[in-house]
C-alpha cells in the first residue's frame, strides 16, 4: 500500500515489517515502511523508515497508511522487537530472533 506520496508498505517485501501490540486497551503497531523519495525525484534505493501509532485490525490498511503519514518515529529496538521471530510448536515461546531491521 502507498500513502500516495513517498511511503510504501508491502507485506511481501522483506524490508517491510508490522508488529502489533495490545496495551492499555488499545492496539499499537510498529511499522517499517520504505521511503521512495519525492514523487518528482525518486531515490535509487528506498530508505527504510520506522513509525508507530494506533492500529485497528478492522481497518488494517488505513491504520498503516495513517501510521506512515503521522505516526511517531521509533529507534531501532534491536533487543526488544525482532524481525522474523521463530516460535516453538504454537506456544509463542521465542526460539530464535533474527537481526532486527
Amino acid at each position: 500500500m502507498n500513502d500516495l506520496n513517498n511511503m510504501v508498505f508491502d507485506d511481501q517485501d522483506s524490508r517491510c515489517f508490522l508488529r502489533v501490540h495490545h496495551c492499555q486497551g488499545q492496539n499499537f503497531a510498529f511499522v517499517v515502511c520504505l521511503d521512495l523519495g519525492c514523487p518528482d525525484c525518486r531515490l535509487q534505493e528506498p530508505i527504510p523508515k520506522r513509525y508507530w501509532g494506533k492500529f485497528s485490525w478492522d481497518d488494517k490498511e488505513e491504520s498503516i497508511k495513517q501510521i506512515m503519514r503521522s505516526g511517531a518515529k521509533w529507534d531501532d529496538l534491536h533487543g526488544m522487537i525482532c524481525k522474523g521471530l521463530v516460535y516453538d510448536d504454537g506456544q509463542r515461546k521465542v526460539l530464535q530472533c533474527r537481526q532486527s531491521v
